[in-house]
């Protein structure tokens, strides 16, 4: 047995931050793009910094 083994049963947390109020959210997702499209379908925006769907909606022009 070797340490390759465990790759399927490891889940990753990622954590975002947001510049503006510092609110944070988490997800559980496998690797980095899926956790980029959750925060995203969440309403996190990030430009120069980083917002929460809440200061993005305050901070942000309807682009998205």
């Amino acid at each position: 047995m070797d340490s390759t083994q465990l790759w399927e049963s490891i889940t990753s947390i990622h954590e975002i931050h947001c510049d503006f109020c510092k609110n944070s959210d988490s997800e559980m997702c496998g690797d980095d793009f899926d956790a980029c499209s959750a925060f995203y379908h969440k309403g996190w925006r990030a430009r120069k910094k980083t917002y929460c769907p809440e200061c993005a909606k305050k901070k942000l022009k309807k682009s998205d």
